[in-house]
């Protein structure tokens, strides 16, 4: 009796090419990913460091320009307070209305300006709407007070109080 053997050998070179494949991916795919996932963060850490330095560079310049602004105010309304103590010693009101009228249009930034009396009435306002009511308590010195207008505007309101004849008559607010 002859009895014959077959062995077949399949081949699964596609099957291990697959493998291999895969394996090969698999190995890349790690640096890869590492590598992007690194990129990714040190990108966000680099946008982050730009938008605070923007926001403290931003913050210091506005306060840089706050300090100006009132300045410049500050000065103004020494300058007016001093014409305007002359000009109501002598019972001249229509100069000091044209003065402070004339004052806000020739500063864009001057939101309005009103003169109360000792009684804080105010007898001169920019918005005419706003003359005979009283304002709210006005302190005895130079000052200046962050709050927002009836528009809802910030504005800095800087009170200089008015001098005649050795006595506080009043207070220009700009």
């Amino acid at each position: 009796c002859v009895q014959y053997v077959f062995i077949f050998f399949f081949s699964s070179r596609r099957r291990h090419t697959r493998y291999i494949s895969v394996t090969g991916v698999q190995t890349c795919a790690l640096p890869i990913s590492t590598t992007f996932l690194g990129i990714v963060m040190v990108s966000a850490f680099l946008v982050y460091q730009q938008g605070e330095t923007m926001r403290m560079e931003v913050q210091r310049s506005t306060e840089t320009l706050r300090y100006g602004l009132i300045e410049r105010g500050r000065l103004l309304a020494d300058s007016m307070a001093t014409s305007m103590e002359n000009a109501i010693a002598g019972y001249n009101f229509t100069f000091v209305a044209d003065s402070i009228k004339g004052l806000q249009k020739r500063n864009s930034n001057l939101a309005y300006a009103y003169l109360t009396n000792s009684d804080r009435q105010i007898i001169i306002h920019t918005d005419a709407d706003r003359v005979g009511e009283s304002s709210a308590p006005i302190p005895p010195e130079v000052t200046t007070a962050t709050k927002r207008d009836r528009a809802g505007r910030n504005v800095v309101e800087i009170y200089q109080p008015i001098q005649v004849g050795g006595a506080t008559w009043g207070t220009l607010a700009l």
